[in-house]
């Protein structure tokens, strides 16, 4: 199973080209394709903040929501951040990262799939990162 990060969930509710590169790269026909809670929660926030169209954003995300999986994070999810955090001796700052690679881990993820930028820590073996 795979899992889609925040950032590229975004991609997908607002069309943009790295999505479809995404789409190209890592169909759908590779297996179940997941996302988390927390993610959820994070596109929520953001779409509540797009003033006029936050109802038509929020309409969209309903619609992704329900063409994936979704990941609670639970007990066993945040045991598995814990590990992570002390892991990579995380400094207290954005736990979302740690949120998602701990749900990922705990619900049997082999890939998170993620953009450029460094979100996450590089202590999360067996999890791999993939970076697009």
């Amino acid at each position: 199973m795979k899992c889609l990060d925040t950032p590229l969930l975004e991609d997908l509710l607002l069309g943009r080209p790295r999505a479809r590169k995404w789409l190209a790269r890592f169909g759908k026909d590779e297996g179940e394709t997941a996302a988390t809670e927390v993610s959820f929660a994070e596109l929520t926030e953001i779409a509540r903040g797009q003033g006029r169209a936050a109802e038509r954003h929020l309409e969209a995300l309903a619609a992704l929501r329900r063409e994936l999986t979704v990941l609670p994070f639970d007990a066993e999810s945040q045991r598995a951040m814990v590990r992570l955090a002390v892991k990579s001796r995380h400094d207290g700052g954005d736990l979302l990262p740690l949120m998602v690679a701990g749900t990922a881990l705990a619900k049997g993820v082999s890939h998170v799939l993620t953009d450029g930028k460094r979100r996450f820590p590089r202590e999360v073996a067996p999890l791999k990162i993939v970076r697009l």
